[in-house]
């Protein structure tokens, strides 16, 4: 009998990035809501954005759900149009 030893620390370079930065407050500000196909993610992200809309007269955009491979990821293309278009985006995975 042969004996393989496999080596799990692989050898991908990871593309580090920085967390966006902090907004000041939410007020008037413009809010994205992102989900994914997953039972009650839309539920869950509109009614944080109402309840956001109500105490902090937030612009809601959405809500969007994901495009990317079997609905569960966003598309790049994607998160780059939705970052163009809001300040911050609440984001959802149901079940």
């Amino acid at each position: 009998m042969t004996l393989i030893t496999l080596d799990p620390s692989g050898a991908r370079r990871v593309e580090a990035h920085s967390i966006a930065p902090r907004i000041a407050g939410l007020s008037g500000k413009r809010l994205g809501l992102l989900h994914n196909v997953k039972t009650n993610a839309r539920e869950l992200v509109v009614d944080l954005g109402e309840l956001l809309r109500e105490r902090y007269a937030v612009k809601i955009v959405g809500p969007v759900l994901t495009q990317g491979q079997s609905g569960m990821l966003a598309k790049p293309e994607q998160l780059q149009q939705l970052a163009a278009e809001v300040d911050m985006v609440i984001t959802a995975v149901g079940d």
